[in-house]
């Protein structure tokens, strides 16, 4: 039977990966994917659902930048120096940049490379504040859905997403979320966490994106950007 389009968000479906759709606002869409805890010693071939979530998001745009941590200094609370390629960003709130010391490490780890931003307040939040606007956001969130855990993004203070994470009772889990907003672009994205008080959690690979092509406003100026739409 044929697959009929949906008014309210479209469906990519990936081969061989489970990625499926959340629901959200009018236009937007949203990726969500999963996985245990067998992520940690296996990815990225342990954790199919999660990186498959993220090559659909990363798929969808016409292009995205991404900030992996990987230059920051362990300890340091990155209230300024997060960059997206042209786009400057601070995050402020709960967290510091930490990396991992092995495999064996209890608790959230790096997607990619060795080190990731660590939120090790269970109850924190951050927020990130793009000096440019942006029309999406995703990214990987390590050791968070162990009991139960629940997540609501927050975009420009007034559009929330409260997304569930489900349960896997072992430590280790990960997830991808992404949403492309269509409905207009946004500035600032505040991650607001539910879940066990006994547990923190990890991000890694932060990115943000474009339905449109990124642009100078100004003839050769890229510190202020704009988006052409087909």
């Amino acid at each position: 039977m044929p697959i009929k389009k949906c008014p309210v968000a479209r469906l990519f479906m990936v081969l061989l990966v489970s990625a499926w759709l959340v629901p959200a606002s009018r236009a937007d869409t949203i990726y969500l994917g999963s996985d245990g805890g067998g992520c940690r010693e296996l990815r990225p071939f342990g954790c199919p659902n999660s990186f498959g979530s993220s090559f659909a998001f990363r798929s969808s745009l016409q292009s995205h930048q991404v900030e992996d941590f990987e230059d920051m200094a362990v300890g340091s609370v990155p209230e300024s120096g997060v960059r997206f390629g042209v786009v400057e960003a601070s995050i402020t709130g709960s967290g510091q940049v930490s990396e991992i010391q092995g495999e064996s490490d209890p608790g959230a780890y790096p997607m990619s490379g060795t080190r990731f931003f660590l939120i090790d307040s269970p109850t924190g939040q951050f927020t990130l504040t793009l000096s440019s606007p942006a029309d999406a956001i995703g990214f990987h969130a390590t050791d968070i859905g162990d009991l139960g855990a629940e997540l609501t993004v927050i975009l420009d203070g007034t559009r929330e997403f409260p997304i569930e994470l489900g349960t896997y009772g072992i430590s280790g889990s990960a997830v991808f979320f992404g949403i492309v907003s269509e409905s207009g672009p946004f500035s600032t994205v505040t991650v607001r966490p539910e879940h066990h008080p006994e547990d923190g959690w990890g991000i890694d690979d932060l990115m943000i994106g474009w339905t449109g092509i990124l642009i100078p406003a100004e003839t050769g100026n890229w510190g202020n950007l704009k988006v052409r739409y087909r």
